[in-house]
């Protein structure tokens, strides 16, 4: 009686090669355009690119404030994080408008200035933009 774990063994060796072929994925053979018919005029435009960058302050405890986003048409998405304490926010200088807790991102699209201070004691604040290129 034959081994049939030897049987099939065999069996996979000769269905699989491992060996390199051209039939492999090349990717210096995929083309960088795309081949297409075209039917009267076409404007093509590439996609704006974005930016994103990546600050950290020291927010300061009440009255002093810093200003962690300035007035930006480009910004398309601003996340703030508080690593240490709580974060009281404001769009001037002097009134904040609302309490943020530590440790919880605040994602915001707006393009406004943003103030911070913090609650107790000073905080450390990240801060992460996304800027669109036009």
């Amino acid at each position: 009686m034959p081994d049939t774990h030897a049987v099939y063994a065999e069996a996979a060796a000769e269905q699989f090669d491992a060996t390199p072929t051209s039939e492999l994925f090349d990717p210096e053979s995929v083309p960088l355009a795309i081949p297409v018919r075209v039917e009267g005029s076409v404007r093509v435009e590439p996609e704006p690119g974005r930016t994103l960058t990546a600050r950290q302050f020291l927010a300061p405890v009440a009255p002093d404030s810093v200003q962690v986003l300035f007035d930006d048409p480009r910004r398309a998405s601003a996340t703030l994080v508080a690593l240490d304490n709580d974060l009281l926010l404001g769009v001037n200088r002097g009134d904040p408008i609302a309490q943020w807790p530590v440790g919880v991102p605040l994602v915001t699209a707006a393009s406004g200035p943003l103030w911070v201070r913090a609650v107790g004691a000073a905080t450390n604040v990240t801060v992460v933009t996304e800027l669109r290129a036009r």
